[in-house]
């Protein structure tokens, strides 16, 4: 995927290298996407495609949206619909040096809310996170939110007031609750956990190669999302 886009890199791409990818192990089960989501930790939890497939698979979502653990609200409760915040257009801006993304977050709520509704649970207040695992491996981990808009982040210290560096890396852990454990992403990033208020919400990040003495030092990339 990486190779249809050479004008983004220069020499030879070696994932086995990279320090998000180096340590999955072969061999592995992975956290199931419809496993995280219907299931939870467990026997169940490789189900479906690998969880990861929706990040890598997409070497150009440098920051993506993920969401906490749904199987919280579904699990256990009959036919699962397999919903997510889903990104559904992805562009480039070489002028200025600029990504834009629209992420599909509101289907996914309303799937939740309709499951919890049914089950006269109270509809869940769902909290998300910013992932980093493809400006890593891009090679700009450093990131700022310049401007949100009908989102909040949920943390005292976040992406929003310090520049933060994105830790994401895939390795076997025993998360899955399945013997042996799971290729999974790690860690939790509570710097970049966030709420949406209102949609349509939107949020602008800087990315840098290397720590940047201040915030408003400019910008290798510049990632722009709009969430609806």
């Amino acid at each position: 995927m990486i190779a249809e886009y050479p004008v983004f890199f220069s020499g030879d791409y070696h994932p086995e290298t990279s320090p998000v990818f180096r340590q999955i192990v072969g061999g592995k089960p992975w956290w199931g996407l419809r496993g995280l989501i219907c299931y939870g930790p467990g026997q169940l939890a490789i189900d479906g495609e690998s969880d990861e497939s929706r990040f890598i698979d997409n070497p150009f979502l440098l920051i993506s949206i993920e969401e906490d653990n749904a199987w919280n609200y579904m699990k256990e409760k009959g036919d699962c619909p397999l919903s997510y915040p889903e990104p559904n257009f992805l562009s480039f801006d070489r002028d200025r040096m600029t990504f834009f993304v629209d992420y599909n977050a509101s289907a996914y709520e309303q799937t939740l809310n309709t499951i919890a509704k049914s089950y006269h649970y109270k509809e869940p207040k769902i909290q998300y996170s910013f992932g980093g695992r493809n400006a890593i491996d891009f090679g700009v981990p450093y990131v700022y939110a310049t401007e949100v808009n009908n989102l909040h982040f949920t943390n005292a210290r976040n992406v929003g007031n310090t520049v933060y560096r994105f830790r994401d890396f895939i390795h076997v852990g025993g998360s899955c609750g399945y013997p042996g454990g799971c290729n999974n992403g790690s860690p939790d990033q509570p710097e970049t956990d966030f709420i949406i208020d209102a949609y349509p919400a939107s949020a602008t990040f800087k990315l840098w190669r290397q720590q940047p003495s201040s915030p408003d030092d400019p910008a290798d990339l510049t990632y722009e999302f709009t969430i609806y």
